[in-house]
């Protein structure tokens, strides 16, 4: 197999349920509208995402002798801490810490310091927030507030099982390696280590717009 050009490798997971039609459909007819419009409208086109950091993520690592490998002192409790963000393809993102699980009193929070942040505080006329199918995006209290702001935010939703088109999956990735390179042995300790990471990358836009440069989301860039 190895003359043939193959080797052993970890599979890519993808959605059982995920239709190519509507991601093919996505790509090249939905996103490019919604691009238009932003221009047209002097609006800035986010991608939002959820994510959950724990303390049992295993990237760490350490340099000890070979055939010697370094001790990590390790407590059976496992910790969490959440997390919202927003990236945009110039580079900007904004996060959210928080404890519990997300429910619609959080992500409206969410949602009004994003509108503050970008129309009010950036110039922007209007956000394009791009999210996943999540049950709280499509809440009905949430799109209420959606249709009371509309001269200020709009939601747009990707095809359904399809995560790795969007950018912010990979800051979440990113955050998770590296908070995960130290053990954190506390919740205030893991909170405290992901904020850190996180106002790290904020001022590293390079980085977060590298997010918009991969295979699967390169059409966003």
């Amino acid at each position: 197999l190895a003359r043939w050009g193959f080797s052993s490798q970890r599979p890519v997971k993808r959605a059982y349920k995920q239709e190519p039609q509507k991601i093919d459909e996505w790509i090249n007819f939905t996103y490019p509208e919604i691009r238009k419009r932003a221009l047209k409208e002097c609006a800035e086109i986010l991608f939002g995402d959820e994510t959950t950091i724990q303390n049992t993520t295993g990237y760490m690592r350490g340099y000890s002798l070979k055939n010697n490998p370094p001790i990590a002192k390790v407590t059976s409790k496992k910790l969490k801490i959440n997390m919202v963000s927003t990236v945009s393809q110039k580079g900007k993102m904004r996060f959210m810490l928080y404890e519990n699980n997300m429910n619609t009193a959080i992500f409206l929070v969410f949602l009004k310091r994003v509108v503050h942040d970008r129309v009010n505080r950036d110039g922007y006329k209007k956000v394009f927030l791009i999210l996943d199918n999540s049950s709280v995006h499509h809440a009905k209290i949430i799109q209420s507030w959606v249709e009371e702001h509309k001269n200020k935010i709009e939601l747009f939703f990707l095809p359904p099982y399809a995560p790795e088109y969007n950018p912010d999956e990979l800051l979440n990735s990113h955050l998770k390696r590296s908070v995960g390179q130290v053990y954190c042995y506390s919740e205030e300790q893991l909170k405290n280590r992901a904020y850190t990471c996180l106002s790290t990358l904020r001022k590293r836009s390079h980085i977060i717009a590298s997010f918009f440069e991969a295979e699967h989301t390169s059409y966003a860039s």
